[in-house]
């Protein structure tokens, strides 16, 4: 019995061995991966007026420099900040707009795996000359309206109602 373990034992040293290594090298692939998908970063920076007071809900987009393809947005919180989280490196730039104000449109931005974390300098929006015209709002009668006890012909809702008698509109209708 003792010379069968013995005989034994170097193949099972083997499998062991053979079974940490590969234990090893998984483990090592799941590190590297976590390290070259964890270099994701983040743009963050604060929305302003001309008159230094933070605007609220304004969009942020960031958007490729290569393509103008948009990439991530955000809106602004009740202090003017944004902030976009897991960034791919890259070169971005950022739009930034939101109502009575002229859009902004930032410089080029990279991110790299040795700067990937940029807090930019306020953003001053400077408030839009431009003013809307009026808007009209018209509406107009059915012509026929349909209730449960009767039927309700509204004349004036006819085009040849101005030309016609009474008895030319029953017709028509």
């Amino acid at each position: 019995m003792s010379l069968s373990c013995l005989k034994l034992s170097p193949k099972v040293d083997f499998w062991q061995k053979l079974n940490i290594m590969k234990l090893n090298l998984i483990l090592c692939c799941m590190i590297i991966s976590m390290v070259a998908f964890g270099q994701n970063g983040s743009i963050s920076g604060i929305v302003k007026d001309e008159t230094n007071e933070s605007l609220v809900s304004a969009t942020v987009k960031l958007m490729n420099s290569s393509d103008s393809a948009f990439i991530k947005g955000e809106i602004t919180d009740v202090d003017g900040r944004y902030i976009l989280k897991n960034v791919s490196p890259g070169t971005y730039f950022l739009q930034i707009s939101t109502l009575s104000y002229t859009t902004y449109f930032s410089s080029s931005i990279t991110l790299t795996s040795s700067r990937f974390d940029i807090i930019l300098p306020p953003v001053k929006l400077i408030r839009s000359q431009q003013e809307l015209k009026e808007v009209v709002i018209e509406s107009k009668n059915p012509i026929i309206e349909q209730d449960i006890d009767k039927t309700i012909v509204h004349v004036d809702a006819m085009i040849g109602s101005a030309t016609s008698n009474t008895y030319d509109i029953l017709e028509k209708t």
